[in-house]
């Protein structure tokens, strides 16, 4: 029997990391055969990039930026209203005032917003929560408590991805601007500047947004500014050592540990880059460490093994696994998932370490389909099926 269609709309940011995930989400929705409408806010990004250089005081600054996401925001919420959906799915930044949150989510349509950032680094989820019927998150525990404090009913765990129509491993003469030995890909976060800083003898590219002010650095920045995804998967696929490092605004250098995993993970590997990633987050609840990747907890081990690849070949083409992102045989495909807590919790504690070798594994192989099926959570006939569970909570 046939899966009857939503119309679903997704609305963007208007810049930042989380506007290409939307793009992903949007495609991989039309692929399961939905109806699918982005509300592409990007078109305000140009201005929002012009108020960056302003050379206003801060009050006129602050003003004009006030209109501008007025202006995003008022047309977000017709966007919406004209697409007439069954579902909204709103990503992380998007320009959405909580008055039509609310509005929307006391009619007929169901709401859900993705929030696909460290809620510890940008408190402006507390905005949302109690808002919408599906709050999104990369993070448990705490994070879900906080969000229940705030009234959100439903909290989902929906950890990211990758979009397997762009990332990719890509053929040498497609990727040669962006081959090196040692990059790093991603924005300069004041930590990302020390832990670089001190692996220069590595001679890392370094490619991403707030790196040509460091005179340190200057000379190994490939790239200041905004990357396509499609060049960030050249780089990722050309790179023989990729560099994973966590961001932190509380750290000098490595990330305090950290309770989720960002895309930059599952998108080098998909790539059939080598990743060489940083031991602060739980990589080994989605990857199997010195199987699919390599973790590091140090800088002088960052060095050592990155050194170490660099001279052994095989063992560095041998590491990303090509079926990565196949879900298992013994995982349902069909409509009615579980919850994430349920389908992607954590491993069971055992005293014995067999089962917890195999348990942990469990984990991983139904984190892996999670990471490819996350979109199980759009339901694939009722969107009222949702909001009965939003109800009974």
């Amino acid at each position: 029997m046939s899966t009857p269609s939503l119309k679903i709309t997704v609305v963007g940011p208007m810049h930042g990391g989380s506007l290409s995930i939307a793009r992903f989400a949007t495609r991989a929705l039309v692929r399961l055969g939905h109806a699918v409408t982005f509300v592409d806010n990007s078109v305000f990004g140009g201005a929002l990039a012009a108020l960056r250089v302003f050379d206003g005081n801060r009050t006129e600054s602050d003003g004009y930026h006030a209109v501008l996401t007025g202006v995003a925001q008022a047309t977000s919420a017709r966007n919406v209203e004209r697409s007439q959906p069954d579902l909204v799915l709103y990503l992380a930044q998007a320009p959405v005032r909580s008055a039509d949150l609310r509005r929307i989510s006391d009619g007929p349509v169901t709401t859900v917003f993705w929030f696909v950032e460290d809620f510890r680094t940008f408190p402006y989820w507390s905005t949302v929560a109690g808002s919408v019927d599906h709050f999104w998150t990369l993070q448990e525990g705490e994070f879900e408590q906080a969000l229940r404090t705030k009234g959100q009913r439903v909290v989902d765990w929906v950890p990211l991805a990758c979009e397997p129509g762009v990332h990719h491993p890509y053929a040498p003469d497609a990727t040669t601007a962006w081959a090196s030995e040692v990059s790093f890909a991603g924005a300069g976060y004041p930590n990302r500047h020390r832990v670089l800083a001190a692996l220069l003898d590595l001679g890392p590219r370094i490619f991403g947004t707030h790196w040509k002010d460091d005179a340190v650095l200057a000379p190994y920045v490939g790239n200041d500014g905004e990357l396509s995804s499609v060049d960030l998967a050249h780089i990722f696929s050309a790179t023989k050592v990729n560099l994973n490092i966590w961001s932190s605004v509380f750290h000098d250098g490595l990330a305090e540990k950290k309770d989720f995993v960002n895309p930059r993970t599952f998108e080098i590997c998909a790539c059939g880059g080598f990743q060489l990633a940083d031991a602060s987050a739980p990589v080994e609840r989605f990857f199997e460490p010195g199987v699919e990747l390599v973790t590091f907890g140090s800088i002088d081990e960052a060095r050592d093994k990155a050194r170490y690849f660099l001279r052994h070949d095989a063992e560095r083409a041998a590491m990303p696994s090509g079926d990565v992102f196949a879900p298992t045989p013994s995982t349902p495909t069909t409509s009615a998932s579980p919850a994430p807590s349920a389908a992607c919790g954590s491993a069971p504690r055992s005293s014995s370490g067999a089962s917890s070798t195999a348990a942990a594994a469990r984990t991983r192989d139904s984190a892996r389909s999670a990471r490819v099926a996350w979109h199980r959570w759009i339901p694939p006939n009722d969107p009222r099926r949702l909001r009965a569970a939003s109800d009974a909570s």
